[in-house]
C-alpha cells in the first residue's frame, strides 16, 4: 500500500497523495495546497474537509441534486473551521424523516455501524434493503466482479458510503472512491477508519474528473450513469476513457432496459 505524507495543518490537512495525483478537474493543471485549499496557476480553488478534497465544479449542471449543497457545505466548513461530527445531511439527498433518523442513531450510546450508511443503504444497494434502512446490522459488501489485483489502483465512480471500494480493497486493488455527496464521502472515509482499510475518497463530478491522463489500470462504476442525460453520459464516459491506463480494465454497470424491473416501471 503506498504510503505518504501529510500536508497542512488542521482542516486543510492533506495526504500527499493527492498532490502527487490530482489536477484541476477544469483544465488538468497542477495543484498546491496554499490556505487550506487546493488551488491551479488559473486560479481555481478547491476546499479540503477533514482530509477530504471536494473537487465539482462550481456553476457546473447538476447530475444529483446534491452538488450545490456539498460545494456549499465545504465552503462553508472551510470558512468556519468545521467540525469533524458534522455528518452533513444537508448533501445525501434523504428526507427529513430519514435525516431524523440519521440524528437518532447517531446519539445512541451504542451502534457498531455508521448512522449514514443506515439510512443509504437502499438507495445504493436496492430495494430488497428498503426494510433495512435504519436497521442495518452489518455492512453489505459485494463480490467484486472483477479478478484479483496486487495493489493496482482502481476508481470508483459514484461510490457513496464505498461498498465497492471494500470490495476492491478485499481483493487486491487501491481503491479510489469518488461521488459528489459530501455527507457519503465522509461517511465512506469514517467505515474505512473503522475497518482498518486503506482507501482514499474525493468529492467529485464523473464529467470533470480530477486525474491526470492514463491514471488508473481499473475504472469502475456501479449503477450511476443511467441517471444522467445523455449528453452527462457521454462526457462521463470519455473522462473514464481519459483517465483509463492503455488495455486497462473498465467495467460499468448499467440497468438493462429489457430487464424485469425497467419493463415494470416502463
Amino acid at each position: 500500500m503506498q504510503e505518504s505524507s501529510l500536508f497542512g495543518q488542521g482542516l486543510g490537512e492533506i495526504d500527499g497523495w493527492y498532490l502527487e495525483n490530482l489536477v484541476c478537474p477544469r483544465d488538468h493543471l497542477d495543484l498546491v495546497l496554499l490556505d487550506g485549499r487546493l488551488r491551479c496557476r488559473d486560479g481555481h480553488s478547491y476546499p479540503v474537509v477533514e482530509g477530504v478534497p471536494v473537487m465539482l465544479v462550481k456553476d457546473a449542471p447538476e447530475t444529483l441534486n446534491v452538488m450545490s449543497a456539498s460545494l456549499a457545505q465545504a465552503n462553508a466548513s472551510y470558512v468556519s473551521s468545521g467540525s469533524s461530527g458534522n455528518l452533513y445531511l444537508e448533501t445525501l439527498g434523504i428526507s427529513d424523516e430519514e435525516r431524523k433518523g440519521v440524528l437518532r442513531l447517531a446519539g445512541a450510546k451504542k451502534r457498531n455501524l455508521d448512522p449514514v450508511v443506515s439510512y443509504l443503504v437502499a438507495a445504493t444497494n436496492g430495494m430488497m434493503y428498503r426494510h433495512l434502512i435504519g436497521e442495518l446490522q452489518a455492512y453489505p459488501i459485494p463480490e467484486l466482479p472483477l479478478p484479483d489485483a496486487e495493489g493496482q489502483q482502481l476508481l470508483d465512480i459514484g461510490c457513496s458510503w464505498g461498498r465497492w471500494c471494500f470490495a476492491a480493497a478485499r481483493k487486491g486493488y487501491q481503491p479510489v472512491g469518488l461521488d459528489p455527496s459530501l455527507g457519503a464521502i465522509l461517511a465512506a472515509k469514517r467505515v474505512a477508519q473503522q475497518l482498518d482499510v486503506k482507501i482514499r475518497f474525493i468529492v467529485g463530478d464523473g464529467r470533470w474528473l480530477p486525474f491526470k491522463d492514463k491514471s488508473f489500470p481499473a475504472v469502475f462504476s456501479y449503477s450511476v450513469i443511467q441517471h444522467f442525460s445523455y449528453e452527462d453520459a457521454r462526457q462521463t464516459i470519455c473522462e473514464l476513457a481519459r483517465v483509463l491506463c492503455p488495455k486497462g480494465t473498465c467495467l460499468v454497470q448499467l440497468p438493462n432496459a429489457f430487464g424485469l424491473r425497467c419493463l415494470y416501471n416502463q
